[in-house]
């Protein structure tokens, strides 16, 4: 994952479905990542992914880097928005197949529109 988003050239980099925040660990400790929001419907998994992190102890140069949000990934989020790309690791299975449509629409969304 780390090279696909090194290949793609992106900074701003969205985690959808972030878990415990393993992903984010790796992309807060390569300064080529500016932004990186985690996001997850569960108040849990981004609780442990700020204890992972460390954000309360972390110097506030990469805390300003990071961010968590919890939301639903079937709904549009306009917090979401313009970012140069977003991982979707081990979660569709997790969605409904009925849900996968908005699931797709609400990522679709969250597309920096290049010029």
């Amino acid at each position: 994952m780390l090279a696909a988003l090194a290949e793609a050239d992106a900074a701003r980099v969205l985690d959808l479905g972030c878990g415990s925040g393993a992903l984010l660990v790796e992309l807060l400790a390569n300064r080529r990542y500016t932004e990186i929001v985690g996001a997850d419907v569960s108040s849990v998994s981004l609780r442990l992914a700020e204890r992972r992190l460390k954000l309360d102890r972390l110097p506030e140069r990469q805390r300003d880097r990071v961010r968590l949000v919890q939301t639903a990934l079937t709904y549009h989020d306009d917090r979401l928005r313009g970012f140069d790309a977003a991982v979707l690791m081990e979660v569709i299975e997790h969605v409904d197949e009925e849900r996968l449509p908005a699931l797709e629409a609400a990522v679709s969304g969250t597309r920096r529109r290049r010029r």
